[in-house]
């Protein structure tokens, strides 16, 4: 996979320090926003001999006055086309790899894992949910440009975002919120013969018939 675009965020910064407790790396990371500061930490997992990855212990989001703060951060975002490393890549490995490249997945799910947890999140949609969805509206209104970024890239295989389990975001919200989401994303894609996807692990049996009729073009990681 090869990014195609890059997003720059002109109003807003952000500072990371690296530091070390008990042998163990962590990452701060803070975030400054016209309308507040917010933060987020994590630790990395995985020793040399393995794959490397991090475990997010703290979340962006901690109070309600965090609300104004995110959707600064969030309406903030610019894009731009960045081809050239989606074609030198491709050019290097000469034909003995198939390059996609990646899309933003379902707003509400990266307000879920990215912003809240799942327990914040719980808390807020039974209390702030009309927070939560401006948020949401935010989200999409802010990355709708990007998808002609990405129907005008090279790339032909598209893949927008994935891993949604129906344990915890239910029929409901997947009706409601990453059907549409795939709908806007297919409309520019499919004029300009891209084949959009998503990384769909879960049990899918939920939604089974709702994925089967969605304008996907094909399906990474799928179990029935």
């Amino acid at each position: 996979a090869r990014s195609v675009y890059q997003v720059h965020t002109p109003n807003v910064q952000t500072e990371t320090l690296h530091f070390s407790r008990e042998g163990v790396g962590y990452q701060r990371t803070t975030i400054k926003t016209p309308k507040g500061e917010m933060s987020t930490l994590h630790r990395q997992v995985g020793a040399d001999q393995v794959e490397r990855t991090t475990w997010q212990m703290e979340w962006p989001f901690k109070r309600p006055e965090d609300y104004a703060a995110l959707r600064a951060m969030v309406s903030d975002r610019r894009y731009a086309p960045s081809y050239e490393g989606f074609l030198k890549a491709r050019e290097q490995l000469g034909g003995d790899a198939y390059f996609k490249t990646t899309a933003p997945g379902c707003p509400l799910h990266d307000i879920m894992y990215s912003f809240m947890g799942l327990e914040t999140f719980s808390i807020e949609w039974d209390e702030r949910r009309d927070e939560v969805i401006a948020l949401h509206r935010a989200m999409s209104d802010n990355m709708r440009p990007l998808w002609e970024i990405i129907a005008a890239s090279p790339a032909r295989v598209v893949q927008s975002g994935g891993n949604y389990a129906p344990s915890v975001l239910g029929r409901e919200r997947f009706v409601e919120y990453v059907l549409p989401h795939w709908e806007e994303a297919a409309t520019p894609l499919r004029q300009r013969d891209k084949l959009l996807g998503s990384h769909l692990d879960a049990d899918n049996q939920l939604w089974a018939a709702e994925v089967g009729a969605a304008p996907l073009d094909w399906i990474e990681a799928f179990s029935p």
